[in-house]
């Protein structure tokens, strides 16, 4: 996939066991986030998520002590400025220019003047719509959860999927999915990955629930038939041996 180096590829399987692209879209995200409201720059309050929009007039990169190195931007609007902070990621320098516009999601932190802490890019041409849910993935040294969301939607556009993950096809009967109200096991994955509503998402999780369930209960009655077939070998040879 563009973007996954061999060192990448080891973070993946050294984080979640990931080797190839059918573990790579079983990574199934951990929560979901609502999108953050657009507020001018003097609106923020301490403690909000918001989305930002403005202009970079400064970008810099500095190492508090004891710790790795951030990299700030001062972005302003016609309101006023505050500071964006993005932590361990000073590769990001080469991508902002002062003059540059640009769209930013975050934390507020009033605490040393106005900041918005670990943001996120809003693309203008990006294919997640920000008005949608944000899939939120598990993180590791090097994996974002963004570069994680980035990495799982270029997986879905190799053309090989379709063949990959023949254990993603549709093994309930229409029926039991209509009873349950959850959609076909592929339309689940793709929910999940690329969330619409909270409660598309809750059917999506309730249809990998289900299957769990069933493929338990299969587990359960067959361990019961084998005993009840091993108690009834062991009843009959005990007949052949009473005198």
């Amino acid at each position: 996939l563009p973007g996954i180096g061999p060192k990448r590829a080891q973070s993946f399987e050294a984080a979640f066991g990931v080797r190839d692209l059918a573990e790579l879209l079983s990574l199934l995200p951990r929560s979901y986030r609502e999108p953050a409201r657009l507020l001018p720059i003097d609106q923020v309050q301490d403690g909000q998520r918001v989305q930002i929009r403005g202009v970079v007039e400064r970008v810099w990169l500095f190492r508090p002590r004891g710790r790795k190195t951030v990299l700030g931007l001062r972005v302003a609007d016609e309101s006023g400025f505050m500071q964006a902070l993005f932590f361990h990621q000073p590769y990001l320098r080469s991508t902002f220019e002062v003059g540059m516009e640009l769209q930013l999601e975050g934390q507020v932190s009033l605490a040393r003047g106005r900041q918005l802490l670990a943001p996120r890019r809003i693309h203008e041409d990006a294919s997640a719509d920000p008005s949608k849910l944000e899939a939120i993935y598990s993180e590791a040294p090097t994996l974002s959860s963004g570069f994680i969301a980035k990495t799982i939607q270029l997986a879905f556009l190799h053309p090989g999927v379709p063949e990959l993950l023949p254990n993603w096809e549709e093994n309930l009967p229409p029926e039991v999915l209509k009873i349950a109200k959850v959609p076909q096991l592929p339309d689940a994955i793709r929910e999940l990955h690329f969330p619409t509503t909270l409660e598309a998402v809750d059917a999506a999780r309730r249809r990998l629930a289900l299957g769990e369930i069933l493929s338990f209960e299969a587990l359960r009655l067959a361990s019961v038939a084998l005993a009840a077939q091993a108690g009834s070998a062991s009843s009959s040879d005990a007949q052949l041996l009473d005198p």
